[in-house]
This record gives C-alpha cells, sequence and structure tokens, in this order.
C-alpha cells in the first residue's frame, strides 16, 4: 500500500512520498484504520470470544467500573479532573527494546542500547537503508521477539528474558535480522499500546544530523 503512495489509514492516494509522509504525520495516519475489516484477523481481541468483533467487545461494560449512581460522595464526582496528569505514567517513557530500562529521552533509551547490549539502533537503521516504514516494522518485530523471549535473529526459544540476552550476546545476535524475516504487513501492529519508542522514529534522521554537526563542530 506504502509503495503504491496510499495512506495507511484513508487509503488516499499521494503524489509522491514527500506528500504522504507529510499528510500521515499531520493527520496522525500512521496507523492502520480500526474499521477496516481487511485487518481484523491482525488484531488478537477479534479472537477473545468466537462471534465477536473488537467493537461490539469494546462495548461491552467494564466488569470494574464503578458507577456514579452507587457514588454517595457527590463533592468528589463533581471534581474536575481534566487538568490531571500522571507524571510516572509509563506510556510517557521510552522503553529498551531488550530490556527494562526506561527513560524519558529517546536517545538515552538508544545509547544504553549500544552501550549495554551492542545495538546501535540509529547506525544499525543507516547501515541497512531503512526508512521510516521499515524502522517501524523492525521494532515491531523486536518488541514481539523479546516478549515471547525468542531470539530475533534466530528465534530460539529461552525460559527467561536474562537467558534470551545472554544467548543474544555470546551468539552475537544483537544484529538486524534479515528482512524476510520482520518487512511483513503484520508489524505494522505495535505489541505494547502507546510505544513510545515508536513516536521518535520520525525525527530519527534530523536528530542524527544535528548531533553528527555538534560533533564536527567539537573537533
Amino acid at each position: 500500500m506504502l509503495a503504491s503512495l496510499l495512506c495507511l489509514f484513508c487509503e488516499k492516494l499521494f503524489r509522491d512520498r514527500t506528500v504522504l509522509k507529510e499528510h500521515m504525520r499531520k493527520k496522525s495516519h500512521k496507523r492502520v484504520n480500526p474499521d477496516n475489516k481487511l485487518y481484523d484477523k491482525f488484531y488478537v481481541v477479534n479472537y477473545l470470544e468466537m462471534g465477536k468483533d473488537w467493537q461490539q467487545v469494546q462495548k461491552e461494560p467494564d466488569e470494574f467500573e464503578i458507577s456514579s449512581r452507587g457514588n454517595a460522595s457527590g463533592s468528589e464526582d463533581n471534581s474536575d479532573w481534566s487538568d490531571w496528569q500522571d507524571e510516572e505514567s509509563p506510556s510517557s517513557a521510552v522503553v529498551c527494546l531488550f530490556c527494562e530500562k526506561t527513560g524519558q529521552h529517546f536517545n538515552d533509551i538508544t545509547r544504553h542500547m549500544a552501550d549495554q547490549h551492542g545495538f546501535p539502533f540509529s547506525e544499525n537503521c543507516d547501515e541497512e537503508k531503512l526508512d521510516f516504514y521499515q524502522k517501524v516494522k523492525l521494532v515491531n518485530y523486536i518488541r514481539g521477539q523479546v516478549h515471547r523471549l525468542c531470539c530475533m535473529v534466530c528465534d530460539k526459544e529461552h525460559s527467561s528474558r536474562q537467558s534470551l540476552l545472554v544467548h543474544m550476546e555470546t551468539s552475537q545476535h544483537f544484529t538486524v535480522p534479515p528482512s524476510k524475516q520482520w518487512d511483513q504487513p503484520e508489524y505494522y501492529f505495535p505489541t505494547y499500546e502507546d510505544d513510545s519508542f515508536l513516536c521518535f522514529l520520525d525525527n530519527m534522521a534530523d536528530t542524527d544530523a544535528a548531533e553528527s554537526t555538534e560533533k564536527s563542530g567539537q573537533i
């Protein structure tokens, strides 16, 4: 679809990749349309109950939801929560692709990945000449493999995260896997909801260029 210059979400046709990319950025169309039945088979929620799709499941009442009528505290019911923000929200933190290390800055996490895991993400993407969409699929593939405790290169399954990381280090599998393993449409879908790592991929080129300029000025 993207190769045909069609937007992933609204499926509109554009004259070139630059215009398409700008459209998807401005309209927040960097995802598939959940109402498009073509992609239903990729949503795990569609397999929760036989005969029900994700929209039907979503409309069902939450068994843990407390009815406003059952709460006797009127003062709390009417309080304004619009300005409430959870500073510790995990969705705002960037998480390492391989371990539980988190940080507020993308560069700190990619530096950690290079130092601790021998996987310089930006450099690897540059060497493989990956475009934005391929980076998205690579990240989602790695997330999925690590979540299943499977090596991202040889697919060997392990009993723990630590065992997996030891295997990948000793086998020198902290490297970009062959594209046939991850460059697939199914990996447009994130493994984790609100994966902050994905939000920074579009700015990687600008960030790398700025850092390169800064280093050149220090020489």
